[in-house]
């Protein structure tokens, strides 16, 4: 399993330890799935990488997936918004078009 050696707070190093053999290394936390990096911040309970809690790629993939499925009716909207206007300036050019070609007879 991997572990981040951590000191005063700060991942110095990441590690692949066996976990019968952690308690010879007291500094090491272990990360399971979550992508450590050396530099990463542990406040004893998350790894924080710029301000931001670092996650796994499953929990990061599943966050993604809400966000998109929230923005998802707005991106709807949106689009037949757009939609409804292209239809609106259709009609004003045909009836431009009609009554420029209706003066040419």
């Amino acid at each position: 399993m991997n572990y981040a050696i951590v000191e005063n707070g700060i991942v110095t190093n990441v590690i692949w330890l066996y976990s019968g053999n952690a308690a010879d290394f007291p500094s090491a936390v272990p990360c399971r799935d979550i992508p450590v990096a050396i530099g990463d911040t542990y406040d004893g309970e998350h790894f924080y990488r710029d301000g931001e809690q670092v996650v796994s790629m499953l929990t990061a993939a599943q966050q993604e997936v809400q966000t998109m499925q929230e923005e998802l009716p707005v991106l709807k909207a949106q689009i037949q918004a757009i939609s409804d206007r292209n239809d609106f300036i259709e009609d004003c050019i045909a009836e431009m078009a009609a009554t420029v070609y209706a003066d040419a007879e």
